[in-house]
């Protein structure tokens, strides 16, 4: 039985959320991929390691990077901060 076509409408323009929070259970081994806009995508892998970097101990937490294009942009996640 196929919906009725003001439904499919309606879903159709509201498929997205856009604006709102995602919340994400990063267990060990877990990874985490962005795609999308360089530029957004960029500022919300930064935004990402610094929240888990000040909410996560050093034994805690590892970060690895794998970029394919400007390596030197992350560069700083490799850096110490305290020795």
């Amino acid at each position: 039985e196929q919906p009725d076509a003001r439904l499919s409408a309606m879903v159709d323009d509201h498929d997205r959320l856009e604006n709102v929070p995602v919340s994400l259970a990063l267990r060990p081994g877990t990874v985490l991929g962005l795609v999308g806009d360089g530029t957004a995508a960029r500022a919300v892998a930064r935004a990402l390691v610094v929240q888990a970097a000040v909410t996560s101990g050093p034994a805690d937490l590892a970060v690895r990077v794998f970029v394919h294009d400007a390596p030197e942009r992350w560069a700083w996640p490799s850096r110490r901060a305290c020795a």
